[in-house]
């Protein structure tokens, strides 16, 4: 199960989510109190979304948080009044962070209603907290100011055990098709890296590749500690000189992130050297064409182009866009058999690089071959469909399903 699928239940049910993350740990020494096994106390740290601001009234309890971060803290740092009693406060901080992540400095934008309690949330994190780092490139973490807020909770545990039976599990979301933007020809991509500064490729031609022609595309896999750690080669320019060198270069280009990258993962980054001598040059993802989008992924964005690539193409599309034909009776008026079982049928239809339908099958047919024949001549000969074209802006081969419904028209 997920952190953030924990995290969400944990939210639900007001606890902490290092109590729903982790495995139970011994426990923190009993506040002295008449009847101390009777509560539960948290503290728990959160860091605010959103922009950082100076301005408490923008500030909210909660927020994102690591299951690590209440380590940094111990529930003896909350008085023993407030650990036998229900309670609930919470401080609201601005953190000055050094490119390593550690507390620098720390203000109190809004008290939790206890001067002990602020106090010890500055304290606390100057000499414990290490935040995840934020990169402006590969390898170049910056300094930075987040909201942080710092929530104080006891609570009884007949409470907790209460709320824990009523808790209820959904299943987790089936797993994305990935395919798309793992295999080539490269139909999808996901942004979040720019090369800042690209080479004279035509300078760095590989002397051993006989002047050949070609294009390699590759991906390149990189990490914000290191930088650049693998390049693969996906479709091969048919000259090994050629894809070793561009994987060479690839290795080595100067990278950053478009946008300040906040808790940042293994990026990855499909490029296409095109090898043509003095005109050679580096091929980099073009957006999506506008209307292609799908809701709930990631909006393209275009990065920068090497100057050398002089393509009037400035974005792609990655899915067939079928416009269908119109299918009349006398289409099928020499057809003398016209039973069928179902009046609807599912075709996979093939096309070529200029969109045109080559190959088409009933995949789901009506029961009458003939009839699925003729529906597919009808698709073959009058279907239109631009062009499919990978991340670079080439055209590509492929598929694609339809469902035809004949009810109304036989």
């Amino acid at each position: 199960m997920t952190f953030w699928r924990l995290a969400a239940i944990a939210w639900a049910l007001e606890l902490p989510i290092s109590a729903m993350a982790e495995p139970p740990q011994a426990k923190p020494a009993a506040a002295k109190t008449d009847a101390p096994s009777s509560w539960r106390s948290y503290i728990r740290v959160s860091r605010q979304p959103g922009q950082f601001t100076e301005d408490a009234t923008q500030l909210r309890p909660g927020g994102f948080s690591l299951n690590y971060w209440h380590r940094w803290f111990s529930i003896e740092d909350m008085p023993p009044e407030y650990r036998a009693n229900t309670f609930r406060a919470t401080s609201f901080l601005a953190l000055d962070l050094d490119t390593a992540g550690a507390v620098t400095g720390c203000r109190i934008l809004k008290s939790a209603g206890d001067t002990r309690l602020d106090a010890v949330s500055c304290t606390r994190l100057r000499e414990r907290g290490r935040f995840p780092l934020v990169y402006s490139a590969p390898r170049m973490p910056v300094a930075q100011k987040i909201n942080v807020s710092v929530d104080w909770q006891t609570i009884a545990r007949v409470a907790i055990r209460e709320s824990a039976g009523r808790a209820s599990w959904n299943a987790p979301p089936p797993s994305p098709d990935t395919s798309e933007y793992t295999a080539w020809p490269r139909r999808k991509w996901e942004p979040g890296l720019a090369i800042t500064a690209f080479p004279d490729l035509a300078a760095a031609y590989p002397p051993d590749a006989r002047k050949a022609k070609g294009k390699t595309s590759l991906e390149l896999t990189v990490l914000p500690e290191v930088g650049a750690t693998a390049c693969v080669v996906g479709v091969s320019s048919g000259n090994a000189s050629l894809d070793a060198a561009s994987c060479r270069i690839a290795m080595t280009l100067p990278l950053a992130y478009p946008q300040l990258c906040n808790d940042c993962q293994t990026r990855r980054l499909p490029l296409q050297f095109v090898w043509d001598r003095k005109d050679s040059h580096i091929r980099v993802p073009l957006p999506l064409a506008r209307g292609l989008q799908i809701p709930g992924q990631p909006t393209l964005v275009s990065i920068p182009r090497d100057p050398a690539d002089t393509r009037k193409a400035n974005a792609y599309r990655s899915q067939p866009s079928l416009r269908r034909p119109a299918i009349f009776a006398e289409d099928f008026a020499d057809i003398a058999d016209r039973t069928m079982s179902r009046k609807s049928l599912k075709l996979v239809l093939g096309y070529d690089k200029r969109g045109q339908f080559m190959t088409c099958a009933a995949e789901q047919g009506t029961g009458n071959a003939a009839i699925d024949a003729r529906v597919c001549q009808i698709f073959r000969k009058r279907a239109t469909n631009p062009p499919v074209e990978d991340v670079f802006g080439d055209p590509v081969s492929g598929i694609d399903k339809v469902f035809v419904v004949l009810d109304r028209i036989l």
